[in-house]
């Protein structure tokens, strides 16, 4: 059951951090959800999740807090690299937000991040492959 935790380790807090992601990090919309993430070599994955006041009122962005996190910890082992990402919400939703919504598009979002890994791990091995063997 250990696969299915949102440690303490798995939260992004130091204030640097964060900017680097923000400097650094790729974007990308998910509808409701923006995410910036940066690859690390950590080992493990470090999330942040963040509700804006204009999204509505505090039991609402709590609530938006937990899909996300919970969606998070269900999800999380599917992700092969490390990485830092920042999920944030900075407008106020036209329908209700659902559990499946966020999943939806939270499981999409890891399964991109996967293929751009397998995608820039075979273009290292074919850059090694490519480099002449001294013996």
């Amino acid at each position: 059951m250990s696969q299915y935790t949102f440690s303490k380790r798995s939260i992004l807090r130091k204030r640097g951090e964060i900017d680097l992601i923000f400097k650094r990090g790729t974007f990308r919309s998910l509808g409701l959800l923006r995410v910036k993430y940066l690859s690390t070599e950590l080992g493990y994955n470090r999330f942040l999740i963040s509700v804006s006041k204009a999204v509505g009122h505090s039991p609402f962005r709590n609530r938006v807090k937990r899909l996300v996190r919970e969606t998070i910890r269900l999800h999380n082992s599917v992700l092969q690299d490390s990485v830092d990402v920042c999920f944030y919400v900075t407008k106020r939703p036209q329908n209700p937000v659902t559990f499946s919504y966020i999943e939806n598009k939270i499981i999409k979002f890891f399964k991109e991040l996967n293929q751009q890994a397998e995608a820039s791990m075979a273009e290292n091995n074919r850059i090694m492959s490519d480099l002449p063997n001294k013996k």
